[in-house]
């Protein structure tokens, strides 16, 4: 695995088409925007981007960065973005899909967001998706071909 990058608390890193981010307790939107910003380069270089979210040390998102997150689906190409999110909490969940719900009203995409208990089934879910989104650059000027 490639190096991490720290935000804060949190830190993420990238492999191929692969976003992997894991989140230590409660996230700011300067934050937030900063972790975000490896993902949203690759979703300008790949034709399909998977995310893999380990939240199992998370705090509940705040009104504000629900918000940010919402919005942001109506910024970026959701329907290029399948994701993984570890969890154990319920609230954190329900928490996310209220996002998710949020960003198909804003964005009128669905997001792709796959919920697994453990690191070793959210590999599991990579692995697979993999399968399906082999990691393909896009073309110089961005159009799918």
């Amino acid at each position: 695995m490639p190096a991490w990058q720290s935000v804060g608390t949190h830190r993420s890193c990238v492999e191929g088409n692969l976003f992997v981010m894991e989140l230590h307790g409660s996230i700011g939107l300067t934050e937030l925007a900063e972790l975000l910003l490896p993902q949203e380069q690759l979703l300008a270089q790949y034709t399909s981007v998977l995310t893999l979210c380990d939240a199992r040390d998370a705090s509940m998102p705040s009104p504000e960065v629900r918000k940010f997150l919402a919005e942001r689906g109506k910024r970026i190409d959701t329907q290029r973005l399948y994701s993984v999110v570890i969890t154990g909490s319920l609230l954190l969940r329900t928490m996310v899909q209220l996002v998710e719900r949020a960003a198909l009203l804003i964005s009128g995409t669905p997001l792709r967001t796959a919920f697994v208990g453990c690191e070793a089934e959210a590999w599991k879910w990579v692995d697979a998706s993999r399968q399906m989104h082999p990691p393909q650059r896009r073309s110089a000027d961005g159009v799918e071909r």
